[in-house]
């Protein structure tokens, strides 16, 4: 499965033309700050994560739903009992395939 990043780019044009025009929003993007900001402190894992990834990848912003997202993905070590990685930035990474993952399957 390839990632259509061009189709990918138009969606989240499309989405902030909606927002700014006052039209009803035709499709969902989990990356809005308008639909979902941040309401809570940002918990310092997160804070640590987003650093990492900034540095790897160019990003400029999160939204809500990725705090929430990073909050599920942590919660499987627990949910099904798996041992805890001692390498921090391993961690990272499979915290990262993870998200990478979850954001094909939503677009």
């Amino acid at each position: 499965m390839q990632f259509n990043f061009d189709g990918y780019i138009l969606k989240l044009f499309i989405h902030q033309q909606e927002h700014f025009s006052d039209s009803p929003l035709s499709q969902t993007d989990d990356s809005c700050t308008i639909c979902y900001p941040i309401t809570t402190v940002i918990p310092k894992n997160f804070q640590n994560f987003y650093q990492w990834y900034c540095a790897e990848y160019p990003v400029s912003d999160f939204s809500g739903k990725s705090l929430e997202y990073f909050y599920q993905i942590s919660q499987i070590y627990t949910q099904f009992n798996l041992p805890s990685i001692k390498i921090p930035f391993l961690n990272l990474f499979l915290a990262l395939d993870i998200l990478l993952l979850l954001a094909i399957l939503l677009i």
